[in-house]
């Protein structure tokens, strides 16, 4: 296992992962639930749409898992699986780390035959772990909150020789130079494959209650933004549906829930997002 390289270090030329195939657009949406519920609604309209179950929130998180899925870099193993995602933990503290490996090495053929892929940032906000050799792996967003909670079980599997012992991980978070060069490392991870970059979904601005959380998306569609007009992406910003919509049709729990959709917005997230698999350089668009 290697460390996460630097961010604006060349990456490595060799790539096993194949060309994709076939001739109809296979979005591949990496992110959180915000992006496979729509990848979900996808499938079921019979379009071949592909995610993961590993949720993924910042720049450096989804590099390393993308270098990760292409074979370019082994940064896990079924030793630090329980720090790629929520989800992996859940399975290790369950007994079944061979579930959460399975679910990541499983990706690559998916990976392969993706033919575009729409990529959430929803946060700039790192979780860096120091490894026992000194590397750093960039943990998941909700790493800190895990590793406290099943501190016991986890110290139990790590005496047992079955997982890396790791501290609690550090915080970190990226200026628009460094969200930029993680940009820049994913997108050569995908072998000139069209990317759409999509932000976190804001509600409507001048809502005095949400000011901060206005603020800070805002902030994050912007780098976002500039960052695939930097590199001739595309770009999506999910609050323009938002705004058309309201809050209370789009956000969870009568638009009091702004990490999570309302099916109705899955619905239509899941048009615009088939839209711009058909047409990648179209999505430039931001509220």
């Amino acid at each position: 296992m290697s460390a996460v390289v630097p961010p604006g270090a060349d990456p490595p030329v060799a790539d096993p992962v194949a060309d994709p195939v076939g001739a109809d657009p296979a979005p591949f949406f990496l992110g959180t639930c915000r992006v496979s519920g729509p990848a979900e609604v996808l499938r079921r309209r019979g379009t071949e749409a592909f995610s993961s179950p590993h949720r993924l929130h910042t720049p450096m998180q989804t590099l390393q898992f993308a270098e990760h899925v292409a074979g370019r870099k082994a940064h896990f193993s079924p030793a630090n699986v329980h720090l790629v995602s929520d989800f992996a933990m859940e399975r290790v503290v369950a007994g079944d780390a061979a579930t959460a490996w399975a679910k990541l090495q499983g990706l690559r053929e998916s990976w392969r035959r993706a033919t575009v892929f729409l990529v959430e940032i929803s946060s700039l906000a790192e979780c860096p772990v120091t490894r026992p050799d000194g590397s750093v792996l960039y943990a998941n967003t909700f790493s800190a909150r895990d590793l406290a909670r099943h501190a016991g079980r986890l110290a139990a599997l790590a005496a047992a020789g079955r997982l890396e012992a790791v501290p609690a991980p550090g915080t970190e978070r990226l200026t628009g130079g460094r969200a930029l060069a993680a940009m820049r490392r994913i997108k050569a991870t995908l072998r000139g494959r069209p990317v759409i970059w999509l932000s976190h979904a804001r509600p409507p601005p001048g809502d005095p209650a949400h000011e901060q959380v206005i603020a800070v998306r805002s902030h994050l569609a912007r780098v976002l933004r500039d960052g695939a007009a930097t590199l001739g992406d595309g770009f999506f910003d999910p609050s323009t549906v938002a705004e058309e919509m309201g809050p209370a049709r789009f956000f969870a729990a009568g638009g009091t829930d702004l990490g999570h959709f309302t099916p109705e917005a899955e619905e239509a997230l899941a048009d615009r997002y088939a839209a711009l698999a058909g047409q990648p350089a179209g999505g430039q668009g931001i509220a």
